[in-house]
């Protein structure tokens, strides 16, 4: 399966949707929202670049998840972020969210560990 194919499936509306920040043309940050469900879909690869890190940019593409959300009758959201994205996590509470488990991927060779946040829209 191509990438195309694997992000047209997760983001394509109506079944969800992919943001990006750029500057001087080149992206410098990203988010994602997936449709699990009638009621649920869950934010997917908020990614910064480090400079734009506590600046406010993270919250903004959140804030773009949640008002895709809200169109789309969405009434929770759900994510999940490596145990290592403290300031993530942080802008996550900041906004409601409450962190409600922890799983780690078995199929990483890593073992990541990662946190479940989940809270209404």
């Amino acid at each position: 399966m191509g990438l195309a194919v694997t992000f047209e499936r997760h983001y394509e509306p109506p079944r969800g949707a992919f943001y990006v920040v750029r500057h001087d043309g080149r992206v410098v940050g990203s988010v994602g929202v997936e449709r699990l469900d009638d009621a649920t879909a869950e934010l997917h690869r908020l990614y910064l670049d480090a400079h734009l890190r506590g600046r406010g940019t993270g919250r903004v593409l959140v804030e773009q998840v949640l008002a895709w959300c809200r169109e789309n009758a969405i009434t929770h959201l759900v994510l999940w972020s490596g145990t290592r994205f403290d300031q993530a996590h942080r802008l996550y509470l900041r906004m409601g969210f409450a962190q409600t488990g922890e799983r780690r991927l078995p199929e990483d060779i890593s073992q990541t560990r990662e946190f479940r946040f989940e809270g209404a829209v």
